[in-house]
């Protein structure tokens, strides 16, 4: 007959095994409910309207010079105002467009858009919509991308162009909503101007803006005048 300590040995050692085995699966699997985003009540149905990428990103002139809205899912006021909560003021990286494409929600939905158009004059805005582009998850930390194409009334002056804004995301609410970038072309011959934003969302939740303005008073006159910005950010 075997001694009890060699019986008891293997058993402990089986116990010591599945206890680890169990710690290691309970570990792993709070390690993934702890670094998923948890996105507001009033976006979770948005989410899976984003393009999904991984970090990181970068917004290249090549990027923002194809945007196509056709490719992008529209936003609602209820979802922009969502996504804009808690808006950082810059400067140098100025939001303009969120008020106006509310505004001309509101006309589209309330069957005044068309009288609008008829009433449309020099400079005035013609169309701006809000859409769904991009999004990022860091662990626990959701970053939406999205954006407002906007367009003048078809005479001069003229303008166009897009505004890109990223929503943080942590903990079920909007952290903080930024400008990150965009692309404008304006212009009341012969004088033309152009504004280029560009930027890179690193792994480690760093934005870095580039912004390029670009002036001419006469566009047969030579080089236009040219400014450069930019600036670095933590988002979390």
């Amino acid at each position: 007959m075997k001694p009890l300590y060699f019986i008891l040995i293997p058993l402990l050692l089986s116990c010591s095994s599945e206890k680890k085995e169990i710690k290691e699966g309970e570990k792993a699997e709070n390690e993934s409910i702890a670094y998923e985003p948890k996105f507001p009540d009033s976006l979770k149905k948005l989410i899976s309207n984003f393009n999904t990428s991984e970090l990181p990103f970068r917004a290249d002139s090549n990027l923002l010079e194809k945007l196509d809205a056709q490719k992008f899912v529209l936003l609602d006021n209820e979802q922009i105002l969502s996504l804009y909560s808690n808006y950082v003021p810059s400067e140098k990286w100025n939001s303009y467009y969120v008020d106006e494409v509310i505004g001309m929600n509101l006309r589209k939905r309330n069957s005044t858009y068309e009288s609008y158009l008829e009433s449309l004059d020099l400079a005035m805005l013609k169309d701006a919509n809000a859409y769904a582009i991009q999004l990022f998850a860091k662990e626990d930390i959701g970053l939406m991308l999205w954006g407002i194409e906007y367009s003048s009334y078809e005479a001069c002056p003229f303008y166009a162009g897009w505004e890109l804004y990223v929503s943080v995301i942590k903990e079920g609410k909007v952290d903080k909503c930024i400008k990150v970038g965009g692309i404008q072309s304006a212009g009341d011959p012969p004088a033309m101007s152009s504004i280029m934003g560009l930027f890179d969302l690193n792994s480690d939740l760093k934005l870095t803006r580039k912004l390029y303005r670009e002036f001419t008073e006469d566009m047969d006159a030579g080089e236009p005048e040219r400014e450069r910005d930019f600036d670095t950010l933590i988002l979390m």
